[in-house]
């Protein structure tokens, strides 16, 4: 059985403790960004896949990783904040930093 980056990261946020706060598993997202071979894994990708998601945790996940994915201020990302911010109210505080 074959997987994906992508899906190997879900399984793992599938099985997180619900104590884990979101931070400590971005953390270790932002760090596999540095270990895995870009040409093959766009993690940007994923993040960006995971903050359009209708899964919350995956959103408020890829909205707290600080090295594998950023919010640029164009017309686009500034799109997607407002719609989370208007679905979850609660992500706004992570959605302006």
């Amino acid at each position: 059985m074959t997987m994906t980056f992508d899906e190997a990261l879900a399984y793992l946020l599938g099985r997180l403790s619900p104590y884990t706060p979101p931070a400590f598993f971005a953390e270790i997202i932002d760090q596999l960004s540095w270990l895995i071979d870009e040409k093959r894994v766009n993690m940007y990708q994923i993040m960006r896949d995971w903050l359009n998601s209708d899964d919350k945790e995956k959103v408020k996940i890829a909205l707290t990783t600080t090295e594998a994915f950023f919010i640029q201020s164009d017309a686009t990302d500034l799109a997607t904040v407002t719609q989370i911010i208007a679905r979850w109210p609660e992500l706004a505080p992570l959605c302006i930093k």
